[in-house]
């Protein structure tokens, strides 16, 4: 047991230094290898000021797997400690309808800057989703899709399906929806018939 809390100590000095001299990269490699939870455990027991260095100063992806990882009150909490245009890029990483949670409980001063820094047509998708409540079919519907255009081939699409590319895993269980070169839909295809 008393190892366990020099561990923790040392974690926390460790976390101390590098916030001290400013060390993104070094608290990218001390929190991704953590699983989400550990290290968001991790965010929490520091202060809110140090919370907020650490999301500044880390990767926008890996800030946006601890604030995914948060509840949605704490989520709410972390965003709005940031600046606009952190808190937008890290919103960006994260899918439509975990953005349209934590905008939807922003208050309307920090909502409108943080949509501002966003990509426009993201912030609009955020904004149609945010006027639902979480518990309705519109406050679950997210608004990306598994989508590839109709020239590709049934073997890229099923290369790209089953690749490391972390995209298409988040939509397993989806039917791919086949678009022409401008994004339109053509038609739904079921993964089977494929």
């Amino acid at each position: 047991m008393a190892g366990e809390d020099s561990g923790v100590r040392n974690l926390d000095e460790v976390i101390e230094v590098l916030l001290a001299s400013g060390d993104g990269e070094g608290l990218s490699r001390l929190f991704k290898p953590l699983p989400a939870s550990d290290a968001l455990r991790e965010l929490l027991r520091l202060s809110p000021r140090e919370r907020n260095s650490v999301l500044t100063l880390l990767p926008s992806s890996e800030a946006a797997r601890l604030i995914e990882e948060a509840p949605n009150e704490m989520a709410v909490e972390l965003t709005e400690r940031l600046d606009a245009s952190k808190a937008a890029e890290i919103l960006e990483e994260l899918d439509s309808d975990i953005q349209a949670d934590v905008i939807g409980e922003l208050d309307l001063e920090d909502t409108n800057a943080i949509l501002a820094e966003m990509d426009v047509e993201e912030a609009a998708d955020v904004r149609q989703l945010a006027r639902y409540d979480d518990d309705t079919a519109g406050g679950l519907m997210v608004s990306e899709a598994f989508t590839f255009l109709q020239s590709d081939t049934v073997g890229a699409v099923l290369r790209r399906f089953v690749s490391e590319d972390e995209d298409f895993e988040r939509y397993r269980g989806q039917h791919p929806y086949v678009v022409d070169h401008e994004g339109r839909p053509v038609g739904v295809v079921s993964l089977r018939s494929l």
